[in-house]
């Protein structure tokens, strides 16, 4: 399992720069902005298969069946009803989709929360079970910021008013900390995992592939504030985290 692991994150770190090239070429390139599909795939399968070796493989199993279900519920009446991150709708970038909604989006989901929470809890292992989950979620918050201007370079997603509303960001920080909850509250995990510093290679390099993407194509097409939000709530996070963790010990 960690062989496959390693191949997985191994083809993720090869993609990621042609991901930027695509990105960041022009528009005679967005056509094959198709294999961001593969990619969220990847980046989901990983993080899967991480969790099986991290815990209890029924208990893991079953929550994550949990929070793609979640995911895509939810991403499905956002479709629908606007409810709750506000009125927006898919582009045909992202297949296959299901009643509008990509699948590759509930992955994304999955990935990104999973990885969160699993960064989170290793530098606040022991720290109290509110802590934990309300920085995973800031995590989580701080990453959509990050998200959203990339979107819209790439045109997954297009909001009806043209604007993103406030309430898609609060909407976030809530589904964030609701899965970090699960995550928590319903997985058996091996706690000897927390204590060794190479659990956290994976998680780590799956979020930071994430965040230096966003990033880097934001601030190359101008979306410098909305940017700037995001990786300060990071550097928050990661200074909390750094700071609570010295002071419990």
């Amino acid at each position: 399992m960690n062989k496959l692991i390693k191949i997985l994150v191994a083809v993720l770190i090869v993609m990621f720069p042609v991901g930027l090239f695509l990105m960041l070429a022009g528009k005679e390139w967005k056509q094959y902005l198709w294999t961001t599909n593969i990619f969220l795939a990847l980046e989901a399968a990983v993080t899967f298969i991480f969790l099986l070796g991290s815990a209890e493989k029924k208990s893991a199993s079953i929550t994550a069946v949990i929070i793609l279900i979640l995911a895509f519920t939810i991403e499905l009446t956002g479709v629908k009803t606007g409810l709750p991150f506000g009125s927006y709708s898919y582009t045909k970038t992202l297949q296959p989709a299901l009643f509008g909604v990509p699948l590759a989006i509930t992955l994304s989901w999955f990935a990104v929360t999973v990885n969160s929470y699993l960064v989170t809890k290793f530098f606040l292992f022991g720290s109290k079970k509110m802590i934990i989950l309300t920085v995973s979620a800031v995590i989580i918050l701080a990453i959509d910021f990050l998200l959203e201007p990339f979107a819209s370079v790439n045109a997954y997603w297009v909001w009806e008013s043209g604007k993103i509303p406030l309430q898609n960001y609060l909407s976030w920080l809530v589904t964030g900390f609701v899965f970090a909850y699960l995550l928590d509250r319903f997985i058996l995990w091996n706690r000897n995992i927390f204590l060794n510093i190479n659990f956290i290679t994976i998680p780590a390099v799956i979020l930071m592939i994430n965040i230096l993407q966003f990033s880097i194509v934001n601030i190359y097409f101008g979306h410098l504030f909305i940017t700037f939000i995001g990786l300060a709530l990071l550097a928050v996070s990661v200074l909390f985290s750094y700071k609570f963790r010295t002071y419990e010990s």
